[in-house]
């Protein structure tokens, strides 16, 4: 990690690329004598070398984006914690999104993200609800508006979301970018405003689980003059079939699609799946 004075720093993982291997989550962890902080944004440097860790007091950072938390005195304090999940986690539902228009910048898992408005977007990831899981938010873009002559300036919005109630559409997560507007005097304005921002899904019951890790669990069940073979754990294995169980087996590929539908044939048929 690379200080870069009061509460900004560079974090770099060796042989990480911030921009395409994973996702950098942060959160301020000293709260000192503050009655409103720390966060700690991040957002991932040009070159993909690392991120820009940003921790704030949230009573001074809307004064000015570039008020960054220090040791001593009433401030919040600038230490934080972090964690680092690859793309290639196994169970992993997550991405990497543009705040602007809602877009992918990388994505893992099946999932879909809409923006709704200004700083809300509906994501929906089919069969499950706010009882099935939990979301993890990171604010994790640059200010689009970036202070006269600065260009690194890390974005000081907070994420929050709720699952269906009054929102539009119900079955999905809703949510908000929100920033603290100071323009009007007093406690300031918490309004909603678009950011980029990291999210990933973690499941109670089918958990995420480090790159190569999780063994699959195989499932075959008949439908009508058909099979049905299917595995948890994916994605990132592969169907293999063998007419005969000996040590010179030969299996042949039946490809990555999860679940497959097989007729059922005149003789035995035995199944595997792989990590290729």
């Amino acid at each position: 990690m690379d200080p870069q004075g009061g509460g900004l720093a560079i974090l770099s993982l060796p042989g990480v690329n911030s921009l395409t291997n994973g996702m950098l989550f942060t959160v301020g962890n000293d709260e000192h004598n503050s009655i409103r902080g720390p966060s700690a944004n991040n957002a991932p440097l040009p070159d993909g070398s690392g991120w820009y860790v940003a921790i704030r007091d949230l009573e001074q950072e809307k004064y000015g984006p570039t008020i960054y938390a220090a040791d001593g005195g009433n401030d919040c304090g600038s230490s934080f914690s972090f964690l680092y999940i690859p793309w290639d986690s196994q169970n992993l539902i997550a991405g990497y999104i543009h705040g602007t228009d809602g877009s992918l910048i990388h994505k893992a898992g099946n999932f879909s993200l809409q923006r709704l408005s200004a700083g809300r977007y509906a994501l929906t990831i089919p069969n499950k609800a706010g009882t099935n899981g939990v979301l993890v938010l990171q604010d994790c873009g640059y200010l689009a508006s970036q202070p006269a002559g600065m260009t690194n300036v890390v974005d000081t919005s907070v994420m929050s979301y709720e699952y269906g109630g009054t929102n539009t559409p119900a079955n999905a997560f809703i949510i908000e970018s929100h920033y603290v507007d100071p323009t009007g005097g007093g406690e300031g304005t918490v309004t909603l405003r678009d950011a980029d921002f990291y999210f990933v899904w973690v499941d109670f019951d089918n958990p995420l689980s480090p790159p190569g890790t999780a063994r699959p669990a195989l499932s075959v069940q008949r439908s009508g003059n058909n099979i049905v073979v299917s595995w948890t754990n994916g994605p990132g294995f592969l169907l293999q079939k063998a007419d005969s169980l000996s040590s010179s087996t030969q299996w042949t590929s039946m490809g990555a699609q999860n679940p497959q539908t097989i007729p059922i044939g005149a003789g035995p048929q035995f199944y595997r799946v792989i990590s290729p």
